[in-house]
């Protein structure tokens, strides 16, 4: 350990000499860590952290299968849960259900959600406050209640705590208010405001088996596995399929968090890949550098193996240097990893499912700090192996004179075009797929036309008649 802390020293001494040899490596080290370290903290927010639940990993989306769509009835969640023996728990959900909201203000419009008492079930958290749903909520002529979303009790009701027993006029439905849910029991990360039961704020929905307004959600037991659960929907879903005269119920179930994250999943993953190429790139040129300042301490190097010190000490030299100076530029990019992140999150926060949960945590930091070890071992790799071969200080001696020296660099500039070229090609060819995506026909010629969306309150528009009618009168209007 004092051979390495003296090395340290000496580095340090020899680095303040050079100071824009080694500013240019810490800054390409910080550039290159900053940029994955950023990527992987997405990656890993949105792929690879579980739900923030008990047993999230137990939770599955049931969907058509083929597609991301659910677009069940309520009446095809009740006979799944009957059928289906591999979940613990299975609900019907609405997550976009507008809810118009009364009162001695001036009206509201509340992002609402339409649920069964299965769903808190299904979520396995308990109440912030009060209680969740219960299944007599559930049933037809039962009194209307609803559970606040944590984050709309503190803000819109400043986390008053008597909230408990108080009533709300909802699209002409008054609710008496009996919980407040935590803030993590909004899996589908939709911003909602208000449960509520389904059958009080859509009676259509136990009567309708065609509707095919909901998602399901599940949960499965504990002795399941996707596998067999899926085998016991599949069975399930043809009789469904059967009874309903409906070939598109036959259904497929995934992991929650795949299942949300499907469309972005290759978008990261092309990204990840394309950063790690960017620090590949800098860690060659870091390596460039570090051999061109080897050679040109080649007499230095020399005279100090020619007074005793030995090659293993002299390769100790190269790799603290390099441990030193990506071990600054790591700092350095995950400061700037941070910094990145809080208009990353602003941009994106509500394309990119999960996307709020991005920071950079322990797991990053630990991924931060493993490849800046490895960045700095390679970047330190062909210096340390061309001390290490036979002759090696006559070679240093020649300042870079030496045929082997001048292959050497050239291999790595090789390396580095290529690397370029492959980051120049990706570009390229995703450049012109978003040009030729922009320029396929519309069928229609879009000049002069605008597109506006009308949000009908569920309650005195939840039939088609009265949507259709609604909408009609616009048209005449407009």
């Amino acid at each position: 350990m004092s051979d390495w802390i003296a090395e340290l020293r000496d580095t340090s001494r020899t680095l303040r000499r050079q100071p824009r040899y080694a500013i240019g490596i810490i800054l390409t080290f910080a550039l290159g860590i900053a940029s994955v370290t950023t990527v992987f903290a997405l990656v890993d927010a949105v792929l690879l952290k579980p739900l923030p639940l008990p047993a999230g990993e137990r939770i599955v989306a049931v969907h058509r299968a083929g597609t991301t769509a659910a677009n069940l009835s309520l009446p095809d969640a009740v006979d799944l849960r009957a059928r289906v023996h591999q979940f613990e728990a299975l609900s019907a959900i609405m997550p976009d259900f507008a809810l118009d909201l009364v009162g001695p203000d001036q009206p509201q419009r509340i992002r609402g959600a339409l649920v069964e008492s299965e769903y808190f079930r299904v979520i396995g958290l308990p109440p912030r406050l009060g209680r969740l749903l219960r299944a007599e909520d559930d049933r037809a002529g039962a009194a209307p209640v609803v559970v606040l979303a944590e984050s709309y009790w503190r803000q819109a009701l400043s986390a008053n705590p008597n909230v408990i027993g108080t009533r709300m006029r909802l699209s002409g439905v008054s609710a008496e208010v009996v919980g407040v849910a935590s803030a993590a029991t909004d899996i589908t990360e939709s911003g909602i405001e208000i449960w509520a039961p389904i059958t009080p704020f859509a009676p259509w929905a136990p009567t309708s088996p065609g509707s095919n307004n909901f998602d399901l959600v599940a949960r499965l037991n504990e002795t399941a596995t996707p596998e067999i659960a899926r085998a016991d929907l599949a069975v399930a879903s043809d009789w469904l399929a059967r009874e309903r005269e409906n070939e598109g119920k036959r259904l497929d179930l995934t992991p929650w968090v795949a299942f949300t994250t499907l469309q972005v999943r290759d978008g990261l993953g092309l990204l990840l890949a394309a950063v790690a190429l960017l620090l590949l790139l800098a860690t060659a040129n870091i390596s460039a550098l570090s051999l061109v300042r080897a050679t040109r301490r080649g007499a230095e190097l020399s005279l100090r193996h020619a007074l005793g010190a030995g090659r293993a000490r002299l390769i100790r030299g190269q790799l603290t240097e390099a441990l030193l100076l990506g071990s600054i530029g790591g700092v350095l990019g995950v400061v700037a990893a941070a910094v990145l992140l809080v208009p990353m999150r602003q941009i994106a926060g509500s394309d990119v499912p999960r996307l709020a949960g991005a920071s950079i945590d322990t797991t990053v930091v630990l991924f931060a700090v493993g490849i800046t070890l490895i960045g700095a071992l390679l970047s330190s790799l062909v210096p340390a192996l061309r001390i290490r071969s036979s002759r090696a200080t006559e070679r240093l001696a020649q300042a870079g004179s030496a045929p082997s020296e001048r292959r050497t660099l050239a291999m790595l500039v090789v390396i580095e075009l290529a690397l370029a070229g492959a980051l120049l090609g990706g570009a390229g060819l995703l450049g012109r797929s978003f040009s030729a995506l922009a320029q396929i026909p519309l069928g229609f010629e879009a000049g002069g036309i605008v597109a506006a969306e009308a949000v009908l309150p569920e309650g005195a528009f939840s039939r088609l008649a009265p949507q259709t009618q609604a909408f009609n009168t616009m048209v005449d209007v407009l």
